[in-house]
C-alpha cells in the first residue's frame, strides 16, 4: 500500500514538472498591431467609444469582453436582434437577467455581434446583433455591473454639494438633464436651488423605460434634502460635466478640495492684484517726477490731469491725451499746419504749437 501511494505521488510530481515545461511557439508578426483593452469601471457601455475615436470600429466594444451585464430593456430596443427570435420584443425574456459577454465581433453589414452567456448557464452562449449606427442604444438596454458597483462605491450614502448658481441661468423643464430631475414629471426642476446646498445620495437606481433620455444610460442617483425633497440625477451627466470642468454636484471630499483650490486661487488673485496696484503706483510716481522735471510745474500738472491748453507743443499734447489716430498736414513756404484727429476732438498746430482745439 505504501509503495502504491509513493508511486502515485512520484507520478504526480513527474506530471506536474512535465506540464509546467510546456511552451508555445511565438509567431512574431512584423505588422501586428497590438491593442490593449482595459475596462474602466466608470464606463457603462457606449461612453467608452466617445473618448477613443482612434480605435477602429471593430474594436469599440472589446473592453466589455468578460464583463457581466444586466439586460434592462433589451426587449424594447428595436435595434437589437438575435437569431431564432422574430421581432425585437421576443427578447423581452432577457430583461432582468445577468449575462456575461464572451466575445464581440464586428461585421460591416450586420454591425456588432455580442456573444452572451446566461450567468446561470455555463454550457454555451448565443449571439445578439446590433446595428453599428445604433450602438449608442446599448446604454439604454444594458447596464454593466462593474460600472453600477463602482457608482455605488463612489456615491451611495455620501453627501453631495450643489455648486451651481441657479439664479444666473434661465431654468427650463426641457433643458439638458444635468440638474434635478423630478420623479413626478420626469422633467428638469425649474425651482431655484441654493448654491452650496447639501444633499445625500440615498440610493443608486436604474430608470424604467418611460424615464429614458436618449444619449444617457439608465443609472441615476437618488438624492434627498430635508428642505427641498427627493430628486434624481443622471450619473453619466455628472462625469460629462466633470470632464468639461463644469461640475454641479461634488462629493463632500471633492467639495473640500474644490474650496481649497478656490481659496488658493482667490488668494493668488488678490496677491496679483495687490502687486499690480503697487507697480501701478510706482509707475505713476515715476511718470509724475519725469513729467514735472521735463515740462515744469505748470504744464506738468496739466498733463498729469490729462488736460491740454493753447500754446502747448506736440509732445505735451501726446503726454496728456495720447497720440491721434490720424494726422493731416499742410506745408507752406513759412508754415507747417497740422490737424490731429481724435475720436471726439480735433487739434490744430502751427509749426508745432497748439493754436486751436475743436471738440
Amino acid at each position: 500500500m505504501n509503495k502504491l501511494i509513493t508511486t502515485i505521488v512520484l507520478l504526480n510530481i513527474v506530471f506536474t514538472i512535465c506540464t509546467s515545461q510546456i511552451k508555445y511557439v511565438d509567431f512574431h508578426q512584423k505588422d501586428r498591431k497590438e491593442i490593449i483593452f482595459t475596462y474602466d469601471s466608470l464606463t457603462n457601455i457606449e461612453e467608452h467609444t466617445q473618448n477613443n475615436r482612434n480605435i477602429e470600429y471593430k474594436d469599440y466594444y472589446k473592453h466589455l469582453i468578460g464583463q457581466k451585464i444586466t439586460s434592462i430593456s433589451t426587449g424594447d430596443n428595436p435595434y437589437i436582434k438575435s437569431e431564432g427570435y422574430k421581432g425585437y420584443r421576443a427578447l423581452e425574456w432577457m430583461d432582468g437577467i445577468n449575462f456575461y459577454i464572451d466575445s464581440v465581433n464586428y461585421d460591416n453589414i450586420d454591425g456588432y455581434i455580442f456573444y452572451l452567456r446566461n450567468e446561470k448557464n455555463v454550457s454555451g452562449n448565443f449571439p445578439i446583433t446590433i446595428d453599428k449606427h445604433k450602438a449608442w442604444s446599448l446604454d439604454l438596454a444594458w447596464v454593466c455591473n462593474g460600472y453600477y458597483e463602482k457608482i455605488k462605491e463612489l456615491f451611495l450614502n455620501k453627501e453631495l454639494v450643489y455648486i451651481h448658481r441657479d439664479q444666473e441661468y434661465d431654468l427650463s423643464p426641457y433643458s439638458i438633464t444635468d440638474r434635478f430631475m423630478d420623479y413626478t414629471t420626469n422633467k428638469n426642476l425649474t425651482k431655484i436651488i441654493p448654491y452650496n446646498s447639501i444633499w445625500k445620495c440615498t440610493d443608486v437606481l436604474v430608470l424604467p423605460n418611460e424615464f429614458t433620455k436618449i444619449g444617457l444610460n439608465r443609472v441615476v442617483l437618488n438624492i434627498e434634502n430635508a428642505q427641498f425633497g427627493k430628486y434624481y440625477i443622471f450619473v453619466s451627466e455628472l462625469f460629462k460635466l466633470k470632464e468639461y470642468k463644469k461640475n454641479k454636484f461634488l462629493t463632500m471630499d471633492d467639495y473640500h478640495k474644490y474650496k481649497a483650490t478656490q481659496n488658493k486661487l482667490l488668494a493668488e488673485a488678490k496677491a496679483k492684484a495687490a502687486k499690480a496696484e503697487e507697480e501701478r503706483k510706482k509707475a505713476d510716481l515715476e511718470r509724475k517726477i519725469r513729467i514735472i522735471s521735463t515740462y515744469g510745474e505748470y504744464y506738468g500738472n496739466l498733463i498729469l490731469k490729462g488736460k491740454i491748453i493753447i500754446g502747448m507743443n506736440k509732445e505735451q499734447c501726446i503726454e496728456a491725451i495720447g497720440r491721434p489716430y490720424k494726422i493731416n498736414r499742410t506745408t507752406t513756404k513759412s508754415m507747417i499746419y497740422e490737424q490731429w484727429v481724435y475720436a471726439t476732438k480735433y487739434l490744430y498746430f502751427e509749426n508745432g504749437v497748439l493754436t486751436t482745439i475743436q471738440d
